[in-house]
């Protein structure tokens, strides 16, 4: 059962100047923010200010932001408001494209310590691993979404993860919240919307927990990255070349072809530069490792370089 001062230990586990909330007016959003309300009425808590987002999208956008800006003016939480353009772009999905959008306005409101929330919770986290699955992800990818993590000068947060929507309907239901039901929620041609409506249902006819199950995948997951990044770590250390930034193909080549490659990818990472692709990254072993010492191959992926 899902009541506001479970919330409590994600809060105060951080040292938060400014709590921001991204409030889209949807269930799971308005839950969040009535419960920090309720917290706020009885705890100490950092300054709360809910952010919504009107994408356009919707011929409704107004109305839900007229909405969104009604229920703070009553809760007596300051409320912004920001509207935002998003281009047609056939190499990147309306989806991606949308929480770009959002996600660079967050990150120009965060000051040090600050913490954005996000009304993200089990459910979610169940269709965010089947997606980064059907997409062919890695070990990372399968490691879902983080309850908390380091978001540019302070902290993103994710305090409804361990609930179900359910769980939210219930307490939302019992406080009479009103929210906003988006129609495009509904539309499978957007892939997580596919795998909610059509996906999932048809996944627990068969398997009932499956989305306590794919949690517990992320879970485990997230484990066992942490452990290839501290073996990375210690590999990149054994690995560094006389140079600065640079890696000893010598060195390299005496770790298994494994760590060899769990080193690259932990070694772009340091220059916060986009992965490359599995076969780029095994042209880089092919091409530039195991090249001949008079050779000077490189191989080039987006804006990014290796020698």
């Amino acid at each position: 059962m899902f009541s506001p001062d479970n919330l409590l230990s994600c809060l105060t586990q951080f040292p938060i100047q400014h709590i921001y909330l991204g409030y889209s007016g949807g269930l799971d959003s308005h839950v969040l923010l009535h419960a920090l309300h309720d917290l706020k009425q009885r705890y100490s808590l950092p300054p709360i200010t809910a952010i919504h987002i009107n994408h356009g999208l919707s011929p409704h956008a107004h109305e839900w932001e007229s909405h969104c800006e009604g229920v703070c003016e009553k809760l007596k939480i300051p409320f912004q408001s920001f509207s935002i353009k998003i281009s047609e772009d056939k190499s990147q999905s309306l989806e991606e494209k949308a929480r770009e959008a959002r996600y660079q306005i967050f990150s120009e409101l965060m000051k040090p310590n600050d913490a954005l929330l996000t009304a993200h919770q089990k459910n979610d986290q169940a269709e965010t691993v089947l997606y980064r699955l059907f997409r062919g992800t890695g070990l990372k990818g399968l490691s879902g979404m983080s309850v908390a993590m380091p978001y540019v000068t302070g902290y993103l947060l994710r305090p409804l993860l361990p609930y179900t929507r359910q769980e939210l309907e219930v307490y939302a239901t019992t406080h009479e919240l009103q929210w906003i039901e988006d129609e495009s929620n509904t539309n499978t041609r957007f892939d997580r919307n596919f795998i909610r409506h059509s996906v999932l249902p048809l996944l627990k006819t068969r398997w009932t927990e499956v989305e306590n199950h794919l949690t517990r995948v992320a879970d485990f997951s997230t484990e066992a990255q942490i452990l290839l990044e501290d073996l990375a770590d210690q590999d990149k250390k054994f690995c560094e070349g006389s140079v600065s930034n640079t890696l000893s193909i010598q060195k390299l080549l005496t770790l298994t072809p494994e760590r060899q490659n769990n080193v690259l990818r932990y070694w772009f990472q340091t220059f916060d530069i986009a992965l490359p692709s599995q076969r780029k990254l095994q042209h880089i072993m092919t091409d530039v490792i195991h090249s001949r010492a008079d050779a000077m191959p490189e191989v080039i992926w987006g804006t990014s370089c290796v020698r």
